[in-house]
């Protein structure tokens, strides 16, 4: 107990429950942007502290049972900066080569030839460019797997390419590299109700005066 007094004594957690209590705010929920990730706005305005120390300071709240977490989004940082701005660099996964293509897949059932769905094409026809057979019944002279990768360097034909990832920061690593971070939004936990209203009516008051006085 001793941990939640001293939280409740940090004015930016005495304004953020105060608002709680009031009915300000109910819940605290997430905004996503590609500029600044995930924020709190709601809690910038009312904590008055900087927006990278809020979300830290709503874990602390939820680690010691205050504030009830509910997971919003999952995103993908890096794992040296933590940023979120990611640019994917796709390669091919069997010779490495960045010249790959990607497109829909027609594959010849007869000769078994695969290709992009334009390299059949003729005039009006599907024509295989291997065996010179038209193509006229898809499941019976033909499939059509789907849009998959195509590597113009060993010809190789592929569902997925290998990924490398790149922050805006420069760093750089595979997809099994990247950090998962859980984004969550907040609400008061109903069985800490009394202790919040108790905590904010003693300190509350208190600290607003001593910091209108610059203490």
């Amino acid at each position: 107990m001793a941990e939640i007094k001293t939280i409740f004594r940090r004015i930016e957690v005495q304004r953020l429950l105060s608002a709680m209590r009031d009915g300000i705010m109910k819940s605290i929920e997430p905004t996503f942007s590609y500029e600044d990730g995930a924020r709190y706005q709601a809690c910038e305005e009312i904590m008055g502290i900087p927006a990278e120390a809020i979300e830290a300071t709503l874990k602390e709240l939820s680690e010691v049972g205050i504030l009830v977490p509910e997971i919003r989004q999952s995103i993908l940082v890096c794992p040296q900066c933590k940023i979120h701005q990611l640019m994917v660099q796709p390669s091919c996964p069997v010779c490495a080569s960045p010249d790959i293509n990607r497109g829909p897949i027609v594959e010849h059932l007869a000769c078994g030839h695969i290709d992009f769905e334009e390299k059949f094409k003729s005039d009006e026809e599907f024509v295989c460019p291997t065996c010179g057979k038209t193509l006229r019944t898809i499941g019976v002279d033909y499939r059509r797997p789907g849009t998959l990768y195509k590597c113009r360097n060993c010809d190789e034909i592929f569902p997925n390419p290998k990924k490398r990832y790149i922050c805006s920061n420069g760093h750089s690593g595979d997809e099994n590299e990247l950090v998962l971070r859980n984004i969550s939004a907040y609400k008061p936990n109903p069985a800490k109700h009394t202790l919040i209203e108790r905590e904010t009516i003693e300190l509350g008051s208190i600290l607003e005066t001593l910091t209108a006085k610059g203490w």
